[in-house]
C-alpha cells in the first residue's frame, strides 16, 4: 500500500498511476476514479439517459477495472513465486 497521500496522485502520469496500480497502491486507483469518473459518467449518461443508470455502470465500470488490476498482480505473483524461478 502507498504511503503517499491522495495530493500526490494527482500530480502522476497515466505510466506512473499505472505502476503504482499495479503495485496495489490504493491510492493511485483513488486518483484514477478522481481523474477520469466525471468523464466516464458523462459518456455513460449520454448512451444511458438516466442518472441512476450511469451512476451504477460506473461504479461497474471501476469494480472491473480494480478486479482485473488484482488478477494481474496476482498473476505477477504467481509468475515470480513458480517453481524454478530465480528470484533477484
Amino acid at each position: 500500500m502507498s504511503t503517499l497521500d491522495n495530493s500526490s496522485v494527482a500530480i502522476w502520469n497515466e505510466q506512473e498511476m499505472i505502476a503504482q496500480l499495479l503495485s496495489g497502491d490504493t491510492a493511485a486507483f483513488s486518483g484514477l476514479y478522481d481523474r477520469y469518473s466525471g468523464a466516464l459518467y458523462g459518456l455513460i449518461l449520454n448512451i444511458v439517459e438516466n442518472e441512476a443508470d450511469a451512476e451504477n455502470l460506473l461504479q461497474d465500470a471501476f469494480v472491473k477495472i480494480w478486479r482485473n488490476f488484482n488478477l494481474r498482480m496476482q498473476h505477477r505473483w504467481k509468475n515470480d513465486l513458480s517453481p524454478g524461478r530465480r528470484l533477484p
